[in-house]
């Protein structure tokens, strides 16, 4: 999203919807708020129709949902919802590396991603943490030239990002073991080898969601 407005000037509505998804990913709006219209617009000084659209762009990311006739509210994210979203993530990021692997591709995306991580310490900032992350993912994914695919992955993204922030917020993992990782990823890919990248990047997202799971246990507790 962010990318596809880097080239044109930043609008009221792109510096409310960045502070709002700011606030979310560090829980300074937190799971199940309501963030109305009229809030948004009091707390900017906008007008309605500028909140509107800011609290639009968040539900089209999946970072706030809304029912009809009720106010966006951040998703308080269930163990259901994270299998489910792990799963499909699986599904795709699976075949995104065999298809890397058989091309023996590696995006320079991804190569500047894995510089960003291994630069970032636990203390570092927790949205630069996630965004060097989702940077790796979506270079994998990018890479391959698919336009409906990208389409598809950045449909997923929002609740990706909730899931990466409350990783890094809790310190479920390190960003070092997540370098590590990729690391790992890379190299199976450039090397060809499809099944053993689609293997690590299995065991990858599941030592996020087991992560994710555990920690959702111990708050229910």
């Amino acid at each position: 999203m962010a990318a596809a407005r880097s080239s044109a000037p930043p609008t009221a509505v792109d510096a409310v919807a960045d502070t709002l998804r700011e606030q979310v990913m560090t829980e300074e709006i937190p799971p199940g708020v309501q963030v109305t219209e009229s809030l948004v617009a009091s707390r900017f000084g906008i007008a309605r129709p500028t909140a509107r659209a800011a609290i639009d762009r968040l539900v089209q990311e999946g970072l706030f949902r809304r029912s009809a006739h009720a106010s966006a509210r951040v998703p308080r994210l269930t163990a259901a919802d994270i299998n489910d979203l792990y799963f499909a993530r699986g599904c795709i990021d699976r075949e995104v590396a065999r298809a890397l692997a058989d091309r023996r591709t590696v995006p320079p995306q991804a190569h500047a991603a894995l510089v960003d991580l291994l630069a970032a310490k636990s203390e570092s900032p927790l949205l630069d943490i996630v965004a060097a992350d989702i940077k790796f993912h979506r270079a994998l994914t990018d890479g391959l030239g698919s336009a409906r695919l990208t389409s598809l992955y950045t449909s997923l993204m929002g609740e990706v990002r909730l899931c990466m922030a409350q990783v890094q917020s809790r310190r479920l993992l390190t960003p070092r073991s997540i370098y590590d990782e990729h690391v790992m990823i890379v190299g199976e890919i450039a090397a060809g080898n499809s099944e053993r990248a689609a293997e690590i990047v299995t065991m990858h997202l599941e030592h996020a969601r087991a992560a994710l799971l555990k920690n959702l246990e111990g708050r229910e507790n």
